[in-house]
């Protein structure tokens, strides 16, 4: 079977004598027990992760497969042998939707994927608890929409804007601030352009609703800490000089920094000359760009 080329039957009487087939192992624990004799063999694919055969077989006593018999054997493993790679197609493509999706199903993040008319087409685990308890973002009817009229405007403008032209120009896309239910900080969402241009001939053309626009939300609450737990792992910050560092990305000032930590201008002092030691810098400049490099990594 193994020297049998691909999609090429081969009747196992053209590969072996009847008379030394009836004596092997094969025929008595194969053919035999099932009440068959002969057999064709047609290879559809070979390669390292499969190899997939067709066999046919007819029962003892009834004639071997003449010239026609093979010829719709062949005609009939090359049907299979593109079926298979359809279904390998078809296998292919869902195992790389369910690693996107995995990969989009990221917990420190709400992932939005629109069409160009603001329709939701898909939403990750933490976007879609956000739309289901209307928390700062929801659907009105199928479309994504802020709860607060002036920032649901904008972001449906920029929306529209990165369908239309698909690259991030001006107010296409960016950044806005979307404030959600008292007691809670606001999102910051992301919006931006997923460019199919150069993959328009792979969309299927019947196929007239398809991700335009990318919209991705983070809690501010949560990438603080999350911030301030990079600060204390990478330079043994502590909470408060983790704070302190972290308004000091702000770039307002210490007296700005120290009226939101509700501390005096001298306890912020104290706090950046630690912070300086453990970040082994000597300037606020210094330690802003390290910050942003660690927080990026």
């Amino acid at each position: 079977m193994n020297r049998v080329p691909t999609l090429a039957p081969q009747p196992s009487s053209g590969m072996i004598p009847d008379r030394e087939f009836v004596r092997s192992d094969f025929y008595n624990e194969v053919p035999r027990p099932m009440g068959g004799f002969y057999g064709v063999v047609t290879p559809l694919e070979r390669s390292p992760l499969l190899q997939a055969f067709f066999v046919a077989g007819r029962r003892l006593g009834r004639e071997d497969y003449d010239d026609d018999d093979i010829s719709v054997i062949r005609v009939l493993s090359q049907h299979l042998a593109g079926s298979l790679q359809v279904a390998e197609r078809i296998a292919g493509a869902e195992m790389l939707v369910s690693g996107v999706c995995a990969a989009l199903d990221r917990p420190d993040a709400g992932v939005i994927l629109v069409d160009a008319g603001g329709k939701v087409l898909f939403a990750n685990r933490s976007a879609g608890n956000a739309l289901s308890q209307c928390d700062g973002l929801l659907c009105e009817g199928d479309r994504l929409a802020a709860s607060h009229p002036r920032a649901s405007s904008d972001l449906r403008r920029r929306i529209a804007a990165c369908a239309q032209s698909g690259h991030v120009v001006g107010d296409c896309g960016g950044t806005l601030t979307v404030p959600r239910r008292p007691g809670r900080g606001p999102w910051r969402v992301h919006v931006a352009p997923l460019r199919f241009d150069d993959f328009h001939r792979d969309i299927d053309p019947l196929a007239r609703v398809y991700p335009k626009v990318i919209v991705v939300a983070f809690d501010l609450h949560d990438e603080a800490q999350a911030r301030k737990d990079i600060f204390h792992r990478k330079f043994g910050l502590t909470r408060a000089e983790a704070a302190v560092a972290l308004e000091v990305l702000k770039g307002d000032g210490r007296e700005a920094a120290a009226a939101r930590l509700g501390l005096s201008a001298g306890t912020v002092r104290t706090h950046l000359m630690h912070i300086f030691e453990k970040a082994g810098v000597h300037r606020q400049a210094e330690l802003v760009r390290i910050l942003l490099d660690s927080t990026i990594a």
